[in-house]
Parts: structure tokens; sequence; C-alpha cells
């Protein structure tokens, strides 16, 4: 964002139950910077896994991802969220639905 100062972000990772199932859900989120005209399948990423609870079937769940990433100003942000299925961790037997990722920094006053 052109009004990002400096310090890390916080991520919020919406998401729901597309089932009746219960049991717990990986996510996983990668984050990096891009320059411009720099590759965007290059560079390392930064990656936090976290298992969560699912919520009922249809009920939103807000959960609030810690990850150590401090972007550089200026350059573009990307982010990756994906539910990582086959870890054994993961035992929700249904679908899981991402509606969306908040991205909270500290802006420029």
């Amino acid at each position: 964002p052109e009004d990002y100062v400096s310090g890390a972000v916080t991520l919020k990772l919406y998401w729901t139950n597309l089932g009746a199932g219960a049991g717990n859900v990986v996510w996983q989120v990668a984050a990096n910077t891009r320059a411009d005209a720099e590759d965007l399948n290059g560079g390392e990423d930064t990656v936090v896994s976290d298992t969560v609870a699912a919520p009922t079937l249809g009920i939103l769940d807000i959960y609030t991802h810690s990850i150590s990433f401090t972007p550089v100003a200026g350059e573009l942000m990307v982010f990756r969220v994906v539910r990582v299925g086959e870890d054994a961790a993961d035992t929700l037997a249904n679908d899981a639905g991402f509606i969306g990722l908040e991205i909270e920094y500290m802006a420029d006053s």
C-alpha cells in the first residue's frame, strides 16, 4: 500500500466450514515482497502453518494469523493462503471455504 510505513503486518483469515463435519483445518500463509520488475516466483517466502478448529457449518470464523513478516516499503506485498489437507493435524473430512484475507499494517499519518 502507498501509505505503508514500517513494521510487521497482522493477517486475519476469514473462512467457514462447508460441510457438517467437525475437526481441525491446517491453514498455511506465505508472505513476501517484490520490487518493480522482480520475478513474482522468485525469492524465499516467510511461511507459517496453523491448526484451527473448524466452526459449525456456515458460521464465519475470523482467525488472526501470526507471522513474523516485515514488508519493504515501496514493494508489492505478496500473500499465498492454502489449506494443507495432507497434514495429519488437518482432520476436517469436508471442504473448508476460504473467504478472504484482511491485512492490517501501520499507515503513514
